[in-house]
């Protein structure tokens, strides 16, 4: 006899869902041996006779399990009020069947089924630490980093998460992780990447419990017909006669998309079911891109078809020219090793066919090679599109302008350099249409650099009035904004910061005031434009020291330092004996930057402040000048200083200005013992000091403490011998 509550038993017959059930219940349309049911009620379906308005329910003598490999894009659920494709319109009609953890719409892998409730909830309760394993793709930290992560306590509303086992290893610009917990809490794995810092590029559930995924295909493999069929015969036909655009493109590569390959916003046979459905079963093998090298054949499309299903490897030979990627921006390749040998001998690319434009953009592994002519499309991307026409010789405004800096950065004549710029002039207003900041930050970032190579006053007025026209006050301040934000991926924040640094002159207002509201983590990318615009800062910031707010002056006096102009020394100097002791540190730390002899005399009076913060800069400042005979001063503050933050910073920087008498005051600090007790801390910076000493003493006391005891002081040994 198995007695188990009535709209569980409701639910494995198939007639509803328990919380439906229970609904059917308080309407009073379900008995139990001829009476009305209750919620609560329990009964034994193989014993008790259960009727829904009068209606018989039969019981589910049998138990069935189910193991499904979930495409992307398919809800768990038997409905979906979005109207989105749920996973039972792919499974066989089981009455009563029902899932055994959740997936989400974009995670595929492996699903449970079963029409045992007892099992089921076994199997997802964390008390009895059923483990799961995920393989996924991130991105935002490298492995190393990502593997000491996983190794902590990782912390998720309040509830530490139970990893049993992970592995980690890089995948080109992109990290695979292999994770197992013993939970299931919602999106668990997505939340564990997000308080990491990370992006997830794909996730793929692989094992539960004692059930691992092996070879399952997925339910979608259906809609791929065989190569004999006669739609597969189609897509190659269309496929073949796209070749010799493509082969005159040179090497190109396409993006996986869900729905089908893109190029540039352009998608490859639109129409065609077959072609879309490779991309989708690519893309739901984590497949985010394709590389075509010239010399492709229908037979290494072909080969692509077989990697979707499954029975070739994404390495295999027969893929010939076609390079598999996976991961974002296609950063992880599976044949790493083919596609050099195919880049290294490419065969003689295929002409392009007559109707195609003879002024049209030159392939971009050509730019580098001559000095290439850009040529704006003749039609916008947007009209491509909405003809349902692929069309390699529209390129977008961005492709376009990119192609003009090139093309500056390799004209020889100022002819050739006045008539990249008119053609870059000319298309400015389509690339600011497209609204993208990383493009324009790319853009504006490659005519700085041409900057330095060209020395024609006007050629260099007119590369600054392209950038301008570029980058008005509103796109600086979007430039700004996104250099702030935490998952950028790292090209375009290298642009970013060009961009921003080559606009300083306009840029420096806003980056103090988002300097001001960045968290500390995402700080550096505002110092690292600063430093790169340089003196063009300078005179905003000088505005900027006259603010009543003391943290505008402290980061505009930070930016200051970073500037490396000579004018910039005398303004800080000033700031030094401002009231608030922000100002006066981020002051101290400006010079520091500087450096120079100039600076050690006016930095001595902060090693007596009241601030540890202040003193610990004006340590700083006074090593960077370079001053020997400041070593005096600093020993002397040595025997008065408490706070041992400081006392490191001093110890550093009699180290850094090596005096004669240094390596004693040193090796003093670097003894264990003393009154009062040195700690490991000043200790380790007494041996950072003796470090930077060029004398055989040193080194070999560095070698005694690499044998040390305590851990610190051993390691800070150990890195200095390194």
């Amino acid at each position: 006899m198995t007695l188990m509550r009535l709209q569980r038993a409701m639910a494995r017959a198939g007639v509803a869902s328990r919380r439906k059930a229970e609904d059917l219940i308080r309407a009073g349309r379900v008995r139990v041996d001829g009476d009305v049911a209750t919620i609560g009620t329990s009964v034994d379906p193989d014993s008790q006779k259960i009727t829904v308005d009068g209606r018989a329910v039969r019981s589910q003598t049998r138990t069935t399990w189910l193991a499904l490999n979930k495409p992307i894009g398919y809800v768990v659920s038997r409905s979906d009020p979005e109207g989105r494709r749920t996973v039972y319109g792919l499974l066989p009609k089981v009455p009563g069947l029902t899932y055994v953890g959740r997936l989400d719409v974009m995670t595929s892998g492996l699903l449970l089924l079963t029409t045992d409730g007892a099992a089921a909830h076994r199997l997802m309760h964390p008390r009895y630490e059923v483990p799961r394993t995920y393989w996924l793709g991130v991105h935002g930290a490298d492995a190393g980093a990502i593997r000491d992560a996983l190794a902590k306590r990782i912390v998720i509303e309040g509830r530490a998460v139970r990893v049993l086992e992970s592995r980690v290893r890089p995948q080109g610009r992109s990290v695979e992780i292999e994770l197992t917990l013993a939970e299931g809490r919602q999106r668990i794995v997505r939340r564990i990447a997000e308080a990491l810092g990370l992006k997830v590029e794909w996730l793929h559930r692989v094992a539960y419990g004692p059930v691992r995924l092996g070879k399952l295909p997925t339910f979608r493999l259906t809609r791929l017909y065989p190569p004999s069929h006669p739609a597969v015969l189609e897509a190659m036909r269309q496929i073949t006669a796209a070749l010799p655009p493509l082969a005159g493109l040179g090497t190109v590569e396409w993006k996986i998309g869900a729905t089908g390959l893109h190029w540039h916003g352009q998608h490859l046979l639109p129409r065609n079911t077959q072609v879309a459905e490779l991309a989708g079963l690519l893309f739901a093998r984590g497949v985010r891109a394709i590389q075509v090298n010239p010399g492709v054949t229908p037979e290494h499309w072909l080969g692509l078809f077989g990697v979707a299903v499954g029975n070739v490897a994404p390495d295999d030979a027969v893929l010939g020219r076609i390079t598999v990627l996976l991961g974002r921006r296609a950063s992880q390749r599976l044949s790493a090793s083919r596609a050099s040998d195919a880049v290294a001998a490419p065969p003689p690319p295929v002409s392009a066919p007559p109707e195609s434009p003879p002024d049209s953009s030159p392939p971009s592994h050509l730019a580098a090679a001559s000095p290439p002519r850009v040529s704006l499309p003749t039609e916008t991307p947007g009209s491509a599109r909405q003809s349902g026409l692929f069309r390699p010789d529209v390129l977008p405004a961005d492709v376009v302008a990119r192609r003009a800096v090139a093309a500056l950065q390799a004209a020889t004549t100022p002819e050739e350099q006045r008539a990249t710029l008119e053609q870059l002039r000319r298309i400015t207003p389509d690339v600011l249409a497209l609204r993208d900041i990383g493009a324009i930050a790319e853009v504006v970032a490659g005519l700085d650099r041409c900057l330095g190579k060209i020395q024609d006053p006007d050629i260099q007025e007119a590369i600054g009035a392209a950038a301008g026209a570029l980058a008005d006050e509103a796109i600086v301040e979007r430039m700004v904004a996104r250099l702030g934000e935490p998952r950028v991926p790292p090209a375009e924040r290298a642009h970013l910061v060009n961009a921003v640094g080559a606009l300083g002159a306009v840029s420096a207002g806003p980056v103090v005031d988002a300097y001001l509201h960045a968290p500390a983590e995402l700080r550096e990318a505002y110092r690292a434009a600063m430093r790169g615009a340089g003196e063009r800062t300078v005179e905003e910031l000088q505005a900027r020291i006259q603010s009543k707010v003391p943290e505008v002056v402290a980061a505009a006096a930070e930016f200051l330092g970073l500037s490396g102009s000579p004018q910039a020394a005398a303004l800080l100097i000033g700031l030094t004996r401002h009231s608030d002791e922000r100002v006066r540190e981020a002051a101290l730390l400006g010079l520091a930057e500087l450096g120079g002899r100039e600076i050690s005399r006016p930095a001595m009076p902060g090693l007596k402040d009241d601030s540890v913060l202040v003193r610990t800069a004006a340590a700083r400042a006074i090593a960077s000048a370079g001053d020997v005979g400041a070593t005096t001063v600093l020993i002397r503050r040595l025997e008065q200083e408490k706070d041992e933050g400081v006392l490191a910073a001093l110890l550093k920087a009699i180290g850094q200005l090596g005096a004669k008498d240094a390596l004693e005051v040193l090796a003093k600090y670097a003894e264990p013992g003393g009154r009062p007790r040195r700690t490991p801390f000043v200790r380790a910076a007494a041996i950072e000091g003796l470090a930077r000493l060029d004398r055989m003493e040193a080194k070999a006391l560095l070698e005694l403490y690499a044998r040390d005891k305590e851990p610190t002081v051993k390691r800070a040994a150990e890195a200095s011998l390194r």
